[in-house]
């Protein structure tokens, strides 16, 4: 399954942000920056994601490397100690290093899966399926494990042996998303986009609303023998012959379809200015309001304003009123890790003026359709807002590089 990238945010359906594909958010993130994320929401582009008191790189917040007596090192965007090379590994003279050293003499003391090691040692990549633990690379039981995923738990800190990347937390998992189905006993997990980071054998679970778990989560592997499952959980085939070991109702049957409400009469990606506008009956609607102005006063990027709305529930296009999708996003939200959710949008075909209305231009990011893309804001309109830089603007296609 192919996901887009959520960039500018508003807050629509079940009171969770959603957002276009093709630009900058608001905030900064991962999505948006290639530098670091400042504490105040902006993004810290080269080469002053470099300095000692902002050093990070791919949307990671910012780090005041001299806050802890050390540097920023100009390669790795890591904070690290050295002699008086200034944080480029250019000197050799390295202090005493309770994490791992690198190639270029620095010592990282945050060792992470991909620089593990300690007491000054050489830094080491852990393999795939791996995680560094008191600066060894460790390899969770997938079959036994008390701490690793699908193991019993009672709150996350318990879930030590889940393997993580940087940025991600584990989670323990009592109950499904909107609260329809309990995990027994709790479940060791984490969040996913895609099953390598689920480590060999197991499941990355998306798409999963339609059955009442909005989280995009890893379930352990089975192989759908008497007991590869424990008590509370069936082993469920998410195609290409992978099992995955999943909640099971008391009676033995797959979780009932959730029931997200009806359809909208609106189609997503009308024009509004009110939540009122997108249609819907009583109590909250199926579709919301993208205001084109933020609460602030400053403009959000969807020009006139934009139906959309959370369709994770339902799981359909039809949700989304004539001529709306339901389009697969990761939405950057910090730990415990991206979420992958899905959003009503306005559909259009690739490569043919006049689908969208004007100020939007159509994304032909694949999904479940590839002959069929979403309507996103034109960057054109405003370069800066909608894709961090003016440069990433392309101008032929008002989509951002």
């Amino acid at each position: 399954m192919n996901f887009k990238v959520f960039a500018l945010g508003a807050v629509l359906g079940l009171a969770v942000a959603v957002a276009p594909s093709c630009g900058a958010a608001t905030k900064c993130s991962v999505s948006n920056c290639k530098g670091c994320c400042s504490s105040d929401g902006k993004c810290v582009a080269d080469p002053n994601n470099a300095n000692n008191t902002s050093c990070g790189t791919q949307g990671n917040a910012c780090v005041d490397c001299t806050k802890t007596n050390q540097v920023c090192n100009k390669s790795s965007f890591q904070c690290g100690v050295t002699g008086t090379g200034g944080g480029d590994g250019s000197d050799s003279g390295v202090s005493t290093c309770g994490g791992c050293t690198t190639s270029s003499g620095l010592c990282l003391e945050n060792v992470s899966f991909t620089n593990c090691g300690a007491n000054g040692s050489a830094c080491v990549s852990c393999q795939m399926g791996q995680y560094c633990s008191n600066g060894a690379c460790q390899t969770p039981d997938a079959g036994t494990s008390t701490t690793g995923l699908g193991a019993a738990c009672t709150q996350s800190s318990e879930c030590t042996g889940v393997k993580l990347d940087t940025g991600f937390s584990a989670i323990c998992k009592t109950s499904t998303s909107p609260g329809n189905n309990e995990y027994k006993a709790g479940y060791c997990t984490r969040r996913c986009t895609s099953n390598a980071q689920c480590d060999t054998g197991n499941i990355c679970l998306t798409g999963a609303g339609v059955r009442g778990e909005l989280e995009n989560i890893c379930v352990k592997g089975c192989s759908g023998a008497a007991g590869s499952c424990r008590e509370g959980y069936a082993c469920y085939n998410f195609g290409n012959n992978q099992g995955g070991c999943w909640v099971v109702q008391s009676d033995g049957g797959i979780p009932d379809r959730y029931d997200a409400g009806n359809p909208n009469p609106t189609a997503a990606g009308a024009a509004c200015t009110t939540d009122q506008e997108c249609g819907g009956g009583p109590g909250q609607p199926a579709l919301g309001c993208n205001k084109e102005l933020l609460p602030d006063g400053g403009p959000s990027g969807y020009w006139g304003g934009q139906c959309a709305g959370n369709c994770s529930l339902a799981g359909e296009s039809s949700f989304c009123g004539d001529g709306g999708v339901c389009q697969g996003y990761i939405f950057n939200v910090g730990a415990p890790g991206p979420l992958v959710m899905y959003v009503c949008e306005a559909s259009c075909v690739p490569g043919m003026a006049g689908t969208c209305r004007t100020d939007y231009v159509c994304d032909p990011t694949p999904n479940s359709n590839p002959a069929r893309g979403s309507c996103i804001p034109d960057c054109r309109k405003n370069p800066a807002l909608i894709c961090n830089t003016a440069a990433d603007c392309n101008a032929g296609t008002g989509l951002c590089n």
